[in-house]
């Protein structure tokens, strides 16, 4: 028998085995994969029969989110139309709790046809854009909710962001009126010149949902009451699984926040994953807390709510002392989350709340490896389910079997053959050169595959016909073409690139490593390094810098750092740092400020700017390789100080505030 009629043989054999294990059960499956073994060399037999268990729960998790997916095709069942039909047959169940106050879905089902009839009346229409700048509450899902029963997109505005980012924002929407509350006010009232600049035909209308003394000055409208006069009839708008829902911000390797699009489907498909991949259940109580500008909180939180029916405990932000003890108020029984907030919450001091909750399971992404066995064992959650994703890709995975640190895996079959990862995985690393970013290539043209141990950007094949393989971009074409790569695995292919480095180990399971570019994450956050150097120029004294990510000893993603061009070292003398912090901060969300400062003498803007950062970011804050002058950020204080080994060694022990 030939060698490729050998492979051919093992990789049906592996593939019926997966197939009769989920169909039938484990014996027949372990039967055949045994019974086939003589085609595979011991090695790959027994890797097969080790993560056969795994692919198998893996592979009918997926089958049952894609036969979910291609039913609501079937039927062009929107998340309204979801929403709708559940408050119908479960009007009296709890949708939101959020503080005293509980919302079940009839009313809230209620509260959105007013919304929607409100906004018709303002001759807001399907195709049309709004800004939400609100902060978490459930209101903001009603407003959301709301506008999509007539077809309007929603854009959900980060509320951190200040002057330009956030007229950026605003803007990058086809914005016909901006829906803020009192507490935002503040931010708009700065821009708000600008804001009414946007639009030829009538301007855009700015609309206060609650009491403003802000409202004159920005020519708004309160609306809170004008919404409750309404009737709560159903629009008679049906929309399509095409149409735009959202628009989410995200930071990309360069330049401003992004709006990504989020269309019907992709929010079916986000919301399903924690149905059908993390297995939350519509009985479960889940505590909603992540901002919900964030695909993380208004999606991938709020979105099993809409859908399917399960419960949301929503707090308006995060609060580590407050965590564990709405838990236990509402009655939580999952909970999501990403890997910075899991640090805050294990350097609180430990509380009898910590084990008292009903948590069985939480997902999100970010968890340390070193961090999740403390955390488990601390806190008694034993399920979790770190999943890996973009707000705009098809690249998305998750842990389903609790690997320590992993995201996700490869299922064997798909790396034993390529066209069994093709037509069904669609999902690879390949390698990439380690300064540019750019893919590696072999002579035929195509991108190069990376083997086990080898780190490589995880990409995805673009299939618009498939929901779960779709890639709708951002509303600036020229941002989308950047996040595809042509030619990848077979020529006239098209991939989404996610700008993310992984690896797998010699079983598959995959382990996120780096961000390729120029974008580092920091408390949740993409920050856009060329974006803050933008600011920082702008009020230092040679207009000259460079930002970059660095590490930090038991702390999620990496910190900001600026080195910032200081010929005279006069930043060294307090009073200049001290008054670039104030105007930075006037212009940057506090996550993207940068933690530390180095002064130096000289930076080379050259051809080889790139292998410079790269040396920035080795030397980092190392004492002993770094003789130029170290600051670093008092969160307590709110100033620059100088960093010195006393600093050092608190940050190593968890008690230096970052």
């Amino acid at each position: 028998m030939s060698v490729d009629l050998v492979r051919l043989v093992s990789r049906i054999s592996v593939l019926a085995a997966v197939a009769i294990t989920y169909i039938v059960g484990w014996t027949a499956g372990l039967v055949l994969l045994v019974t086939s073994s003589v085609f595979l060399n011991w090695k790959t037999a027994w890797l097969v029969i080790r993560t056969l268990p795994r692919d198998a729960v893996a592979i009918k998790r997926y089958l049952q989110l894609v036969s979910f997916l291609r039913l609501t095709q079937l039927r062009q069942k929107t998340p309204t139309m979801f929403f709708a039909e559940f408050a119908k047959k479960h009007p009296e169940r709890p949708m939101f709790y959020y503080g005293d106050r509980t919302w079940t879905f009839g009313e809230a089902d209620r509260y959105t046809n007013q919304i929607a009839n409100f906004f018709k009346d303002l001759n807001l229409k399907a195709g049309d854009d709004v800004a939400i700048v609100m902060e978490n509450c459930p209101e903001m899902v009603f407003m959301f909710l709301g506008l999509a029963k007539i077809g309007v997109a929603s854009a959900l505005v980060n509320t951190n962001l200040r002057k330009s980012p956030l007229l950026h924002s605003i803007r990058s929407v086809k914005t016909k009126a901006v829906i803020f509350t009192p507490t935002t006010a503040g931010s708009l009232m700065e821009v708000r010149q600008d804001i009414k600049s946007l639009s030829t035909d009538g301007g855009v209308q700015m609309l206060c949902y609650g009491m403003c003394g802000s409202v004159e000055d920005l020519g708004a409208s309160e609306i809170k009451q004008l919404i409750s006069q309404q009737s709560a009839t159903p629009p008679t708008y049906r929309g399509k699984l095409d149409d735009r829902f959202l628009y989410v911000f995200t930071s990309g390797t360069t330049g401003l926040p992004k709006a990504a699009i989020v269309k019907n489907y992709r929010y079916l498909m986000c919301a399903a994953v924690a149905k059908y991949l993390a297995r939350l259940k519509s009985e479960d109580t889940l505590y909603i807390y992540l901002p919900m500008y964030h695909t993380s909180g208004g999606i991938m939180g709020v979105g099993p709510v809409i859908l399917f029916g399960t419960s949301g405990a929503m707090a308006p932000k995060f609060s580590a002392s407050k965590f564990w003890s709405d838990c236990i108020r509402y009655n939580c029984t999952v909970s999501h989350y990403i890997g910075e907030i899991c640090r805050y919450l294990h350097v609180q001091p430990p509380r009898p709340e910590d084990k008292a909750h009903s948590i069985r399971m939480m997902y999100g992404n970010g968890m340390k490896a070193s961090l999740w066995p403390k955390f488990i064992e601390r806190f008694n959650v034993r399920d979790i389910k770190e999943l890996y994703g973009a707000s705009e890709g098809n690249a998305n995975i998750m842990n389903m079997d609790n690997v320590v640190g992993s995201v996700g895996c490869i299922p064997t079959i798909c790396r034993l053959s390529m066209t069994a990862a093709r037509l069904s995985w669609n999902r690879f690393l390949i390698k990439v050169d380690p300064l540019t970013g750019k893919p590696l290539r072999g002579p035929d043209g195509l991108c190069m595959l990376c083997g086990p141990r080898e780190a490589g950007e995880w990409v995805a094949t673009i299939n618009p016909k498939k929901p779960e393989l779709a890639f709708d971009g951002y509303t600036d074409k020229s941002s989308s073409s950047k996040k595809t790569y042509s030619d990848v695995i077979v020529k006239g292919d098209l991939c989404f690139a996610t700008g993310d480095i992984l690896e797998y180990d010699e079983l598959g399971n995959l382990y996120f490593k780096d961000r390729t570019g120029d974008t580092y994450r920091w408390k949740g956050e993409n920050v856009s390094t060329a974006e803050v150097e933008n600011v920082i120029s702008k009020y230092s004294i040679m207009n000259d810098c460079v930002v970059y990510g660095i590490s930090v000893p038991g702390v999620d993603g990496k910190a900001g750092m600026v080195a910032l061009l200081d010929p005279n070292l006069d930043y060294a003398k307090g009073e200049h740092l001290k008054e670039l912090l104030a105007r930075i901060k006037t212009e940057l969300p506090s996550y993207a400020i940068p933690i530390m400062v180095r002064l130096t003498r000289k930076l080379e803007a050259t051809s080889t700017f790139k292998l410079i950062k790269t040396q920035l970011v080795k030397e980092a804050y190392d004492l002993d390789k770094v003789k130029d002058p170290l600051f670093i950020l008092d969160v307590t204080r709110q100033q620059y100080v100088p960093f010195d080994e006393n600093i050092l060694e608190r940050i190593r022990q968890g008690v230096w505030r970052l």
